[in-house]
């Protein structure tokens, strides 16, 4: 399937340097991103479990020994393992946990992820329309349109995403709160709502360590997958492209990608709709 990546600016370097700017998902422009609804109750028995789960970490070991000074530190672990004060404190502090996992969440995805974002290729017309609207300035940009090899895991995967009108679920009341949380995470950065269901959005997923990063003129780092130039299937000219900015683009083209086409986008005579003119 093809994968259309709609573009304001940057075309040409996509095209030059065979490479994709990968973005984090705090820099998405919906807030909702990752925002998943949190579930479960704390209990004391539960929070007696997270104790033991927690017992081996750093924070937790300090805490016992700050607790228990006069103890040695696996005796000081115990017996805040046993606790009922602690197991008390953890039940009576889960909703301010709740909201602090919340708020941090961008940050922990950030941490793992990076994303490309891409439309398929059969949006209906009137979807479309409201892609290059929103994603290639009001038509005046580029879509190129990839195909990537099905069933790519490495060095990143093509995730078509879901759209729901429920936030994805965590428990945080598990005894493998990490390993829940970072899970559903994975899961929530393939989740959207049904408001942006026109979309037809697929995500192309990587890791940082996968990324080649480059810092830009104002010292800010950016970050880039590599592509392969056969992965190009097509490239489109919004309808209203500035037509003199076109040579280079279809200079680049017909030297490093020759077996790919090239439309203009116009304007249906009578629809709402867009007709693709081959260049």
């Amino acid at each position: 399937m093809i994968l259309f990546r709609y573009l304001s600016t940057h075309a040409l370097d996509i095209l030059r340097d065979a490479r994709l700017k990968v973005a984090r998902v705090s820099s998405f422009n919906d807030p909702f991103e990752c925002m998943y609804r949190i579930t479960g109750d704390m209990t004391r028995a539960k929070a007696k479990d997270q104790l033991r789960f927690l017992s081996e970490s750093p924070t937790f070991i300090a805490a016992a020994q700050r607790a228990s000074p006069h103890l040695k530190t696996k005796k000081a672990v115990q017996r805040r393992i046993k606790s009922d004060r602690a197991a008390g404190a953890l039940v009576q502090k889960y909703e301010l946990v709740k909201d602090g996992i919340q708020e941090k969440r961008e940050a922990r995805i950030d941490q793992i992820l990076r994303v490309v974002c891409f439309s398929a290729a059969d949006a209906t017309p009137l979807n479309e329309i409201l892609m290059w609207s929103h994603y290639a300035s009001s038509h005046r940009g580029v879509r190129i349109g990839f195909q990537f090899p099905d069933g790519i895991t490495w060095p990143f995967k093509i995730c078509p995403v879901t759209y729901q009108a429920a936030r994805v679920e965590i428990d945080l009341s598990s005894t493998e709160e990490t390993l829940v949380i970072l899970e559903q995470l994975k899961l929530a950065i393939k989740t959207k709502s049904t408001a942006w269901a026109y979309e037809r959005e697929c995500r192309l997923i990587t890791n940082p360590d996968s990324c080649l990063g480059e810092k830009n003129d104002q010292d800010e780092l950016l970050e880039f997958i590599p592509i392969k130039r056969d992965w190009v299937r097509r490239v489109d000219f919004g309808a209203r492209y500035d037509p003199n900015l076109r040579t280079p683009i279809l200079e680049l083209l017909k030297k490093d990608y020759p077996t790919v086409d090239c439309y203009q986008a116009k304007y249906h005579r009578a629809d709402y709709s867009l007709e693709y003119e081959m260049l």
